[in-house]
């Protein structure tokens, strides 16, 4: 199984090195998203309730998730 079959194309912000003045970022799997996904959705959260596209639209517009095809060609990524 490769890398690119289990990672989702969908980035989180981890934190910032101020000392190296680089932003680190982590890929996040398909599984981990829908799971968040569901929990919110039980929770009642409007968005998740509209469904999946919605919800992943709102986290990436508003939230700390970036599509990774916008980042920057020397993302440092934390695994």
């Amino acid at each position: 199984m490769r890398k690119r079959d289990v990672f989702s194309p969908i980035a989180e912000y981890e934190g910032f090195d101020y000392a190296s003045g680089k932003s680190f970022w982590r890929r996040r799997s398909t599984l981990s998203l829908l799971l968040e996904w569901l929990h919110e959705w039980v929770r009642g959260v409007r968005a998740a309730r509209m469904g999946y596209s919605t919800w992943l639209y709102v986290q990436c517009s508003g939230g700390c998730m970036i599509p990774v095809d916008m980042l920057n060609w020397d993302t440092d990524w934390v695994d």
